[in-house]
């Protein structure tokens, strides 16, 4: 396990023996789905990113809603940082034909084997599909900045009343 995927199932764990999110059963439920989710990117290979979908231990919208509820509770930047990237790491597991073309991909550039073994449309294909994955990676993270925002002007003006 790489020092990252340490860090991010650590601060999960912590943030939730601090502060449950919630004190009812959907509480326990997001951080179950968390504390798995985190297990899961614990095991994901700095050198090899991207997993098929079907690793995740719930679908990808049930772990993003779960982050989304953790991250209302996540009072500092050090305890929200690893949520954010959690969730926009969530587009890093890909769909199986999506997996196929890009495991194919990585694993041949990782030999230095792309120029005979893969055809010029199947490497076309996986090079832009990698440039659409980190095209929807940037979406989340601007999902994130809008919330972030929106989150900060409601605390202003709470504390303005």
């Amino acid at each position: 396990m790489d020092r990252m995927s340490e860090a991010r199932g650590g601060w999960f764990s912590r943030l939730f023996r601090r502060r449950a999110p919630e004190r009812n059963a959907d509480g326990r439920h997001i951080r179950r789905v968390i504390e798995a989710y985190s297990a899961c990117l614990a095991k994901t290979a700095r050198e090899r990113p991207h997993r098929p979908e079907r690793d995740l231990p719930y679908t990808k919208e049930e772990i993003g809603r779960a982050i989304l509820v953790a991250l209302k509770y996540a009072t500092t930047h050090e305890a929200a940082e690893p949520l954010h990237q959690a969730f926009v790491d969530l587009e890093r597991f890909l769909s199986d034909d999506e997996w196929r073309l890009v495991d194919e991909y990585e694993r041949l550039a990782a030999v230095g084997g792309l120029a005979g073994a893969m055809s010029e449309p199947r490497r076309a294909a996986a090079v832009d599909l990698l440039a659409e994955v980190e095209a929807r990676r940037g979406r989340r993270f601007e999902l994130l900045a809008i919330l972030d925002r929106e989150a900060k002007r409601d605390g202003d003006q709470a504390s303005n009343r």
